[in-house]
């Protein structure tokens, strides 16, 4: 592979990977708090919510009378103070503490201050690029995101790597013709056959390849 891209979330913080699974249940609460405002349905909007960005999950479900701009504003003030717990997945952070920096990257559907602030929480580098939901028209499981850190990158997709947590994020990845790798027990459940998963980093092992055409090769130990 040349290039390698997370989902933030639950993949990288024990909340999204493109390299990455902080997630905690910050995600999580902020639909949640968002359904309980409004009377709505709770299990179906925590499992629309997952790794889709907060715009889309509220303008999906929100009544007629609910602006969405104002609601949307609301939940991402909810989340930017909500990182108690965000710790990173095992492994992630020696993984990516082993890659060159400029060879990965986060794909993630929150905002960019929400997203560095969720890395710094979890204590893992930040990257050199960082797609977040301001920088694509279409969030996943649109493929924008992931296509467009492929051509930031200057590489063919099907040359990337993807470490998916959610279902829209797996979506997103398929669509856009990169490789997924499944993180977590969300993505275990939601993963199509042909996707590899491991419930965290720690038997995973990028080393550099000996071959001209790619950067990276993955084992499970």
């Amino acid at each position: 592979f040349c290039s390698l891209f997370a989902h933030l979330a639950s993949c990288l913080s024990d909340e999204n990977y493109i390299l990455t699974y902080p997630c905690s249940w910050s995600e999580f609460l902020s639909p949640l708090y968002f359904a309980q405002r409004h009377r709505l349905d709770e299990t179906a909007i925590l499992a629309y919510s997952h790794g889709r960005r907060t715009a889309e999950t509220i303008a999906f479900f929100a009544p007629e009378h609910i602006n969405v701009m104002e609601e949307t504003a609301k939940v991402v003030a909810e989340e930017m103070l909500d990182l108690e717990g965000i710790t990173a997945i095992q492994g992630a952070k020696k993984l990516l503490h082993s890659l060159p920096t400029h060879q990965w990257a986060i794909v993630t559907s929150a905002n960019r201050e929400l997203a560095i602030r969720r890395m710094r929480a979890a204590d893992l580098p930040i990257p050199s690029l960082l797609i977040t939901a301001e920088d694509v028209k279409q969030g996943k499981p649109a493929p924008d995101g992931y296509l467009l850190a492929a051509k930031m990158f200057q590489v063919l997709p099907k040359d990337c790597l993807v470490f998916e947590d959610a279902c829209a994020g797996l979506i997103a990845a398929n669509a856009a013709g990169i490789p997924a790798f499944a993180i977590g027990s969300h993505a275990q459940k939601t993963k199509t056959p042909h996707e590899k998963w491991q419930m965290d980093f720690t038997e995973l092992q990028l080393t550099i390849s000996p071959s001209k055409t790619k950067l990276f090769d993955l084992h499970i130990t």
